[in-house]
């Protein structure tokens, strides 16, 4: 547990530093102490009031997701804040606890962005995460576009697919380019 304070601790104050910005801790789960760990981070970080926690549990789903899509890139710890972030255009690193997070992460081609939570407590940690930060942030425009062509794509494949007389060739021209990607498991 102290292992990993730190190395959080650490990671942000390279980021606030690095990027002279403002990081906002999002705690998912209020009874899951999430709160608390976001608390005692900014709390130990070398620039505590660069960081903000929105610990309130007083924003309804889309005001969160609109405080959300203010960020240039994000970091999730939770599935559910790596799909808003990503619904809402966000490139994201995602450092998952559970395979479904990284599952997520194959499905829409980011998974170059993701790696799981037992890395945060390896001794190369912060420069893994500060280079995959660093790639997703130079990257972010493009990185938006394919998760936004990504999200638009599975929508038509979702409208097309309710319609099951409508025959495979009368698709939508994401779900050929999905395809041609060798992504069949998507259809």
């Amino acid at each position: 547990h102290d292992l990993y304070i730190k190395q959080l601790t650490k990671a942000i104050g390279e980021l606030t530093k690095k990027y002279n910005t403002n990081v906002l801790l999002v705690p998912m789960h209020m009874d899951e102490s999430d709160s608390d760990l976001a608390h005692l981070v900014r709390d130990h970080s070398a620039r505590p009031e660069a960081v903000r926690v929105l610990d309130k549990d007083s924003l309804s789903p889309s005001e969160l997701r609109s405080v959300i899509a203010r960020a240039k890139a994000m970091i999730g710890f939770r599935l559910h804040s790596n799909i808003i972030g990503i619904s809402a255009g966000v490139p994201s690193v995602n450092i998952y606890y559970v395979d479904k997070g990284r599952v997520f992460f194959d499905q829409i081609n980011q998974s170059r962005f993701a790696m799981p939570i037992e890395a945060v407590l390896e001794t190369d940690f912060i420069d893994k995460l500060l280079t995959t930060f660093d790639d997703l942030y130079t990257q972010r425009t493009e990185v938006n576009q394919e998760i936004t062509q990504d999200a638009e794509c599975r929508h038509s494949r979702a409208e097309a697919k309710s319609f099951s007389l409508i025959p495979r060739h009368v698709w939508p021209a994401c779900t050929m380019k999905v395809l041609s990607a060798g992504h069949h498991n998507w259809l």
